[in-house]
C-alpha cells in the first residue's frame, strides 16, 4: 500500500465495500479500473474482508465518488466506506 512522503501530496484512503463475491478476474478488473483515475496510488484488498477494495488517491486530483463510480460502472453493486 502507498503511503505519502513529506515529499508527497497528502493521500486518502477509502474502503471501496463490494456486495458481491469476488473472485481473482473480478479484483483485477476493479484493480485496473481504479489504477486508470488520476489521482489513484495504489488498490488493493483490505486485510479485513474479501469485500473491501482498499484505494489510496490524492484528493486534489480525483473524488472518492469517481472511485465509487469506476467499480458500479464494472456492473458491481457496491458503497464506500470511510477510515
Amino acid at each position: 500500500m502507498m503511503t505519502a512522503s513529506s515529499s508527497a501530496i497528502a493521500q486518502a484512503d477509502v474502503l471501496v465495500h463490494v456486495n458481491d463475491a469476488l473472485d481473482a478476474a473480478a479484483i483485477e478488473r476493479i484493480s485496473a479500473a481504479l489504477q486508470r483515475i488520476d489521482g489513484v496510488g495504489a488498490v488493493g484488498l483490505a486485510p479485513a474482508g474479501e469485500h473491501l477494495v482498499r484505494v489510496s488517491y490524492d484528493p486534489s486530483r480525483t473524488r472518492s465518488a469517481r472511485l465509487l463510480e469506476a467499480v458500479t460502472a464494472l456492473g458491481h453493486r457496491a458503497q464506500l466506506v470511510g477510515l
